[in-house]
C-alpha cells in the first residue's frame, strides 16, 4: 500500500483491496494512521525551521476516500 496525496476512486479502490486481502493489513493501516495523527499534533506543537523549505507530507490512504 502506498501513501498518496489524492483520494481518487482508483486509489481508494486499491486501498480497499489491500485492506480486504488480509485482516493484518487493517491493523497495520490503523497503527500507521494513528501514528500519522500523533505526528501531526507534534508538528503543530514543536518549533520547526522555515516550513516553506519542506514539501507537504502525504497522508495515509490517499486522503478521504469516504467522500467518493
Amino acid at each position: 500500500m502506498r501513501l498518496l496525496d489524492d483520494a481518487s476512486s482508483a486509489a481508494c479502490a486499491e486501498r480497499d483491496r489491500w485492506l480486504a486481502a488480509d485482516p493484518r493489513n487493517a491493523v497495520a493501516y490503523a497503527e500507521v494512521e494513528a501514528a500519522w495523527e500523533r505526528a501531526a499534533v507534534l508538528r503543530q506543537r514543536l518549533p520547526m525551521p522555515d516550513h516553506d523549505e519542506y514539501p507537504p507530507a502525504a497522508t495515509p490512504g490517499g486522503g478521504d476516500c469516504s467522500q467518493q
